[in-house]
């Protein structure tokens, strides 16, 4: 693995129209000459990759994910996640997590922010902002 960016965004998602929807409308926002976007479709695959990116000193601006997913539920992969990288920022993007699962998770200091599917490009944006900093020039004005 190696990369020539310093930051990267994180998406996982087990349905692959989902993650092109996300990387048209992440492309929109995100400086890919300084921010690697990676997209799993195994949150597996993803909790084995965040260790090799961290040792690269490749900084996780925020991970986005969705709730229902086979062998791993997203409220699962974020309590693995949190419990290894406290510090990393989430966001959860599901037709199928309920307000009581969401809200235990934000209670939980496990997750950020929730969208619901169907999302607007104008929702993912607006919660990604309030996730990086207006002064970090990681992403695009």
């Amino acid at each position: 693995m190696l990369f020539s960016q310093d930051s990267v965004v994180i998406c996982v998602d087990d349905d692959e129209s989902i993650l092109t929807a996300l990387s048209v409308q992440l492309q929109k926002l995100v400086d890919t000459e300084k921010v690697l976007v990676e997209y799993y479709l195994n949150p597996e695959d993803a909790l084995a990759s965040i260790p090799e990116i961290l040792d690269l000193k490749i900084k996780v601006i925020f991970v986005l994910t969705d709730y229902q997913m086979p062998r791993m539920t997203g409220a699962e992969f974020l309590v693995k996640l949190k419990k290894m990288y406290p510090g990393i920022s989430c966001i959860m993007l599901s037709g199928q997590a309920n307000d009581e699962i969401v809200e235990k998770l934000i209670s939980e200091n496990l997750l950020d922010y929730f969208i619901s599917k169907p999302w607007s490009e104008e929702d993912l944006i607006k919660k990604i902002r309030l996730i990086v900093p207006a002064d970090k020039l990681l992403i695009k004005d």
